[in-house]
């Protein structure tokens, strides 16, 4: 297998987490919609409305899996798509994208995006650049109000 790959850091000049782990404050107690909330439990894994936030993006470019001549890899994928029927799905293993395509229309216009993959008996090929995942930070339990915080607002 291989690639290129970039982690892209996400720059967001208006956020600031101090707020998400501050001690001074909390959901409304006596609010019976929000009592209960919790942006994180701070548990492994963590649960709640928001335990992580991404920090970076991670790409890869220019896919290259190589099977070898005895994989028989291009007789399972020929069999793979004398199989499947028309249409824009999409082939993916794990969190690399294969192949398909996409379209959309608004008021603004109509968009389309098409991901093709090449093979022949010793592997394949994804030209292009894909998103493969997020790099996040997780947020310990939030919130977590003081004790020593008295009167709350």
């Amino acid at each position: 297998m291989s690639f290129s790959i970039a982690q892209v850091p996400i720059i967001r000049p208006w956020f600031r987490n101090s707020y998400l782990v501050s001690p001074i404050w909390r959901f409304a107690v006596g609010d019976v919609l929000v009592k209960d909330w919790m942006l994180s439990n701070g548990g492994k894994p963590p649960k709640g409305l928001l335990p992580a936030y991404p920090t970076s993006a991670i790409f890869i470019r220019d896919l290259k899996l190589d099977f070898g001549n005895e994989s028989g890899f291009a007789e399972w994928m020929n069999q793979q798509s004398s199989s499947s029927a028309g249409g824009g799905g999409g082939l993916s293993i794990g969190p690399v994208f294969l192949g398909g395509s996409y379209s959309s229309c608004q008021t603004q216009g109509k968009s389309k995006s098409q991901c093709q993959y090449k093979y022949n008996e010793n592997g394949m090929s994804v030209p292009g650049m894909q998103l493969i995942g997020f790099k996040c930070h997780i947020i310990p339990q939030s919130p977590n109000p003081s004790p020593d915080v008295k009167e709350w607002v």
